[in-house]
């Protein structure tokens, strides 16, 4: 059934084509679905998996994970940094700040770079795709409903239907709640008060759920937790558009052989930085 799927995923008839692209300036040829063949799209890197650590409050909760891009904390400036920011990070980085701030259009060229990145953890198939719900407050305020985008398109890049199962009961800020003082514990445990099955999760075998972004990996743990609780049985994998550059988020070899070992804050100045309150 794994291979059945995969050779029927809709991958888009433009992947060899070189279209005009706008994606820096009006995203026309973003919401024309037009990047498979795009410069500006290809040099926009995925995130190696050689170099990937899996996030710290993510570890052990989730079967496979597989963010596509690399992204800056918000308020990081070129003068902060010990290394110079490569370009494909400061291209997935806006790119992914302009979805965050309502242009939908991007979902698009985001969602083939986490299918990539799929495809690079070997995990294609699934019976179920399921965006992280978005806070109560911020839809009745009609923002972007940016895991829904993400998860529509790639929904149709894999060929998987999206399942909303799940919700949130009331609104829930990690931002507002960490510039509070209050501690990820806190916050944790708010989401988890608030957060509510709508599906059957027994229906299905194989999940992927998709947020916009991981930090330290906290709302993705417990929406994967609240599906394991609803079926044990049920394998989960996460993906992500972006992986946000915080302390721990990278590997580094030690020489050419040696082992790995985290890439720590002060290597990349601000990218360490605590983006809870900030970003």
């Amino acid at each position: 059934m794994a291979n059945q799927r995969m050779r029927k995923a809709n991958l888009p008839e433009t992947l060899g084509v070189k279209p005009a692209c706008v994606m820096h300036t009006t995203a026309a040829s973003c919401q024309a679905r037009l990047c498979g063949g795009c410069p500006n799209w290809t040099a926009m890197r995925t995130i190696s998996r050689r170099v990937l650590r899996m996030p710290s409050r993510l570890a052990g909760h989730v079967n496979n994970f597989a963010p596509a891009y690399w992204v800056l904390p918000r308020h990081n400036s070129l003068y902060d940094m010990v290394r110079p920011v490569p370009p494909y990070i400061q291209s997935s980085t806006d790119v992914f700040y302009r979805l965050k701030d309502g242009e939908g259009a991007l979902a698009y060229p985001l969602a083939l770079g986490m299918r990539k990145a799929l495809d690079a953890a070997r995990r294609l198939d699934f019976d179920a795709i399921v965006p992280v719900p978005l806070s109560p407050d911020k839809l009745e305020a009609m923002e972007l409903h940016r895991t829904r985008a993400l998860a529509t398109e790639l929904g149709q890049l894999l060929n998987v239907p999206v399942r909303e199962w799940l919700l949130l009961s009331e609104p829930v800020s990690r931002r507002h709640l960490m510039c509070l003082g209050l501690s990820r514990d806190y916050f944790e445990t708010q989401y988890a008060t608030k957060l509510r099955i709508v599906g059957d999760f027994n229906e299905v075998t194989d999940v992927l759920v998709v947020d916009d972004v991981c930090i330290e990996g906290s709302t993705l743990r417990l929406c994967c937790d609240a599906i394991w609780e609803a079926n044990p049985a049920c394998r989960v994998t996460a993906t992500t558009a972006g992986q946000m550059m915080v302390a721990g988020c990278q590997e580094k070899r030690t020489s050419s052989a040696g082992p790995r070992e985290p890439v720590q804050a002060h290597q990349y100045g601000a990218y360490g930085a605590d983006v809870s309150c900030r970003e």
